[in-house]
């Protein structure tokens, strides 16, 4: 019998070829099909094994709950700090951004600039190490944790590894092979990782390039509803100020997003993928399971969103607290 990934995929490629059909006419729609379809079977990777996957995707405990940048909302984002409490307060992973200093460090940080979350300013590379180290990471939360620096991808992933925790990688910045040798450099510094941790990214060329490097790290690609033309979730703010830009980015989500849904997952051999919670439903999260694909579901910091990921759809989530009644009564679980 043909498995549902297979069935999946050809229903898929033959829309695309109507697609193609209906804009160019079948005689040249054809060679652009084949040529399309070839490459994508040529340079297709395979899943990690599922057993190898989901010894980190899957918890005897129930769903994973992920402190998501170390639970953002009880301490300073990114930080040793943050991984330590969320440990403490329940979380059973943590999710961290990678991003690269002047020198070439991989440090622990989500934005391309140190504005937000320390008393610095300007451009992450624009900073060597030791000038990064000296600013405070406090944010918001310097009452109590008022001397807090900036980690380095590979303090975070020894914290994180010696208590246990499971880690999600979230791979950012435009230089797609300077991560993936970052990645798995990393990987095989730390051997263990292969058996705690999942490389993920909104960047399908990230992806691709970090299986090319290492075929048996485990990896997920992140998406959300409007990416290319709106700046953050929940937010009408443009991503582009300039009208072209903004423009071309409406129909390349829509491209974005039927690419996600229809080919990339089986190019990258992806073992899960990150939803946003506008986006998921009890049918969205079974479609992916029966492409063999797990679903994480990201930014839920809402206690009935909890209760639904948990016990309705049976999908870990990422959050910002882990202070709230939900999260302490299920990070009990024997």
């Amino acid at each position: 019998m043909v498995s549902v990934r297979t069935s999946t995929l050809l229903i898929n490629l033959f829309i695309f070829f109507a697609i193609l059909s209906t804009l160019l006419g079948t005689f040249l729609a054809l060679p652009f099909f084949i040529a399309a379809v070839g490459c994508l079977f040529y340079f297709r990777f395979d899943q990690v094994e599922k057993e190898a996957s989901d010894e980190i995707l899957v918890s005897r405990k129930g769903p994973h709950i992920i402190a998501h940048r170390g639970a953002s909302l009880d301490a300073p984002e990114n930080t040793i700090e943050a991984f330590k409490l969320a440990c403490k307060n329940g979380a059973t992973a943590v999710e961290l951004d990678v991003e690269f200093t002047r020198d070439g460090v991989p440090v622990i940080l989500h934005d391309s600039t140190v504005d937000r979350t320390t008393n610095g300013t300007g451009e992450i590379s624009s900073f060597t190490l030791p000038e990064l180290k000296v600013l405070r990471a406090s944010a918001i939360h310097s009452s109590r944790f008022p001397d807090v620096r900036i980690p380095t991808l590979e303090e975070g992933v020894r914290q994180c590894l010696h208590m246990g925790m499971k880690i999600f990688l979230d791979c950012k910045g435009i230089n797609a092979s300077k991560t993936a040798d970052t990645i798995a450099n990393l990987f095989q510094k730390y051997p263990d990782l292969y058996g705690n941790a999942v490389v993920c990214s909104f960047n399908p060329w990230i992806i691709l390039k970090v299986r090319r490097r290492d075929p048996l790290i485990v990896t997920a690609l992140t998406h959300r509803h409007h990416f290319l033309s709106i700046k953050s979730p929940g937010s009408d703010e443009p991503r582009f100020a300039e009208r072209w830009k903004q423009f071309l980015a409406g129909p390349l989500d829509m491209l974005l997003e039927w690419s996600h849904n229809s080919w990339l997952w089986y190019l990258c051999g992806n073992s899960a993928f990150l939803a946003h919670i506008d986006q998921v439903s009890v049918n969205y999260v079974n479609g992916w399971r029966a492409l063999g694909v797990s679903v994480l579901v990201w930014t839920v910091n809402e206690p009935h969103q909890k209760e639904m990921c948990l016990k309705s759809l049976g999908c870990p989530y990422l959050t910002d607290t882990l202070t709230d009644s939900t999260t302490k009564q299920h990070s009990k679980r024997e």
